[in-house]
């Protein structure tokens, strides 16, 4: 693909910036406990700049190991 490029991230999360070519996804994760695992959808819309620009929209299942429950005493 040809820059600049567009971006747009989806995800079962918070997205912290949707427009970015990389970012960080805060997932919820109330309730879970130390050693469950829970698995979240996260997907990426890429097209290339211009009217006859390609696009490509790739997703993936990531899974979220819990490994303890410390943070969400902090902040639950």
């Amino acid at each position: 693909m040809q820059e600049p490029l567009c971006t747009l991230w989806h995800a079962e999360g918070q997205v912290q910036r949707r427009q970015a070519l990389s970012t960080s996804i805060v997932f919820d994760t109330h309730g879970a406990r130390a050693g469950e695992t829970r698995i979240y959808l996260v997907a990426v819309q890429v097209a290339e700049s211009g009217v006859q620009g390609r696009v490509v929209l790739s997703a993936v299942f990531v899974q979220v190991v819990v490994t303890g429950d410390d943070l969400l005493r902090q902040h639950g």
